[in-house]
Protein backbone atom coordinates (compact mmCIF):
# COMPACT_ATOMS: atom_id res chain seq x y z
CA UNK A 1 0.00 0.00 0.00
CA UNK A 2 1.08 3.71 -0.78
CA UNK A 3 1.03 6.23 1.80
CA UNK A 4 1.14 9.90 0.99
CA UNK A 5 4.67 10.60 3.19
CA UNK A 6 6.30 7.98 0.70
CA UNK A 7 7.43 11.21 -1.81
CA UNK A 8 9.70 12.49 0.97
CA UNK A 9 11.96 9.62 1.05
CA UNK A 10 11.87 9.48 -2.98
CA UNK A 11 12.63 13.25 -3.38
CA UNK A 12 14.99 14.48 -0.24
CA UNK A 13 16.06 17.89 -2.08
CA UNK A 14 11.99 18.88 -1.76
CA UNK A 15 13.12 18.31 2.53
CA UNK A 16 16.71 19.75 1.63
CA UNK A 17 14.80 23.28 0.38
CA UNK A 18 12.87 24.06 3.42
CA UNK A 19 15.46 22.85 5.73
CA UNK A 20 18.47 24.26 4.39
CA UNK A 21 17.52 28.03 2.97
CA UNK A 22 20.03 30.14 3.28
CA UNK A 23 20.17 33.84 3.94
CA UNK A 24 19.63 35.96 1.01
CA UNK A 25 21.97 38.92 0.41
CA UNK A 26 19.66 41.93 -0.61
CA UNK A 27 21.62 45.06 -2.34
CA UNK A 28 20.67 48.65 -1.73
CA UNK A 29 18.08 49.03 -3.86
CA UNK A 30 16.23 45.74 -2.83
CA UNK A 31 16.72 46.54 1.08
CA UNK A 32 14.91 50.08 0.07
CA UNK A 33 12.41 48.77 -1.93
CA UNK A 34 11.30 46.30 1.07
CA UNK A 35 11.65 49.13 3.37
CA UNK A 36 9.27 51.46 1.19
CA UNK A 37 7.04 48.74 0.60
CA UNK A 38 6.68 47.81 4.85
CA UNK A 39 6.38 51.69 5.24
CA UNK A 40 2.95 51.67 2.61
CA UNK A 41 1.77 49.23 4.66
CA UNK A 42 2.11 50.87 7.93
CA UNK A 43 0.76 53.50 6.93
CA UNK A 44 -2.50 52.28 5.59
CA UNK A 45 -3.22 50.86 9.01
CA UNK A 46 -2.27 54.67 10.20
CA UNK A 47 -3.89 56.32 7.87
CA UNK A 48 -6.81 54.05 8.09
CA UNK A 49 -7.15 54.98 12.01
CA UNK A 50 -6.49 58.71 11.48
CA UNK A 51 -9.31 58.93 9.10
CA UNK A 52 -11.78 57.35 11.22
CA UNK A 53 -10.58 59.03 13.78
CA UNK A 54 -11.24 61.78 12.46
CA UNK A 55 -14.84 61.19 10.79
CA UNK A 56 -15.95 59.42 14.14
CA UNK A 57 -14.98 63.49 15.48
CA UNK A 58 -16.78 65.42 12.74
CA UNK A 59 -19.30 63.08 12.69
CA UNK A 60 -20.09 64.06 16.55
CA UNK A 61 -19.64 67.77 16.05
CA UNK A 62 -21.75 68.29 13.04
CA UNK A 63 -23.85 65.24 11.72
CA UNK A 64 -25.11 63.65 14.95
CA UNK A 65 -26.29 67.22 16.30
CA UNK A 66 -27.91 68.25 12.86
CA UNK A 67 -29.74 65.47 12.35
CA UNK A 68 -30.13 64.18 15.77
CA UNK A 69 -28.85 60.75 15.01
CA UNK A 70 -26.53 59.20 17.37
CA UNK A 71 -22.65 59.05 16.92
CA UNK A 72 -20.56 56.69 15.31
CA UNK A 73 -18.09 54.88 17.22
CA UNK A 74 -14.43 54.59 15.23
CA UNK A 75 -14.79 51.13 13.75
CA UNK A 76 -18.33 52.32 12.24
CA UNK A 77 -16.13 55.70 11.15
CA UNK A 78 -13.18 53.52 9.89
CA UNK A 79 -15.75 51.54 7.62
CA UNK A 80 -17.13 54.62 6.29
CA UNK A 81 -14.13 56.44 5.64
CA UNK A 82 -12.80 53.37 3.54
CA UNK A 83 -16.02 54.00 1.73
CA UNK A 84 -15.49 56.74 0.83
CA UNK A 85 -12.13 56.35 -0.24
CA UNK A 86 -12.90 53.79 -2.61
CA UNK A 87 -15.62 55.49 -4.17
CA UNK A 88 -13.43 58.85 -4.36
CA UNK A 89 -10.25 56.78 -5.90
CA UNK A 90 -12.71 55.28 -8.76
CA UNK A 91 -12.95 58.65 -9.59
CA UNK A 92 -9.38 59.70 -10.15
CA UNK A 93 -7.29 59.55 -12.78
CA UNK A 94 -3.82 58.37 -12.76
CA UNK A 95 -1.16 61.06 -12.29
CA UNK A 96 2.48 60.17 -14.02
CA UNK A 97 3.80 62.94 -12.70
CA UNK A 98 4.87 61.26 -9.63
CA UNK A 99 7.10 58.57 -12.39
CA UNK A 100 10.40 60.67 -11.52
CA UNK A 101 10.18 61.19 -7.80
CA UNK A 102 12.52 58.61 -5.67
CA UNK A 103 10.77 55.96 -3.49
CA UNK A 104 11.53 57.85 -0.55
CA UNK A 105 9.94 61.02 -1.74
CA UNK A 106 6.91 59.11 -2.74
CA UNK A 107 7.24 57.70 0.82
CA UNK A 108 7.56 61.30 2.28
CA UNK A 109 4.41 62.53 1.04
CA UNK A 110 2.01 59.81 1.26
CA UNK A 111 3.03 60.14 5.07
CA UNK A 112 2.66 63.68 4.80
CA UNK A 113 -0.55 63.44 3.16
CA UNK A 114 -2.06 60.79 5.81
CA UNK A 115 -0.95 62.44 8.89
CA UNK A 116 -1.56 66.09 8.32
CA UNK A 117 -5.03 65.69 6.53
CA UNK A 118 -7.14 64.52 9.47
CA UNK A 119 -5.26 66.72 11.49
CA UNK A 120 -6.30 69.59 9.69
CA UNK A 121 -9.58 68.24 9.15
CA UNK A 122 -10.64 67.65 12.95
CA UNK A 123 -8.35 71.39 13.69
CA UNK A 124 -11.25 73.19 11.41
CA UNK A 125 -14.11 71.39 12.20
CA UNK A 126 -13.09 73.09 15.97
CA UNK A 127 -13.14 76.27 15.05
CA UNK A 128 -16.01 75.91 13.01
CA UNK A 129 -17.56 73.87 15.99
CA UNK A 130 -17.18 77.22 18.21
CA UNK A 131 -19.40 78.95 16.22
CA UNK A 132 -21.93 77.12 16.79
Amino acid sequence: MWRWFEFLDQRPHFLEFFLNIKEIELDNDQKLGCLVKLSALVLIVISSLLNGWALKVLWSWFVAPVFQISTISIVQAIGLSLVFSLMQSSSRTSNNANSDKSPMTLLFEAVFLAVVTPLFAVGFGWVVSLFL
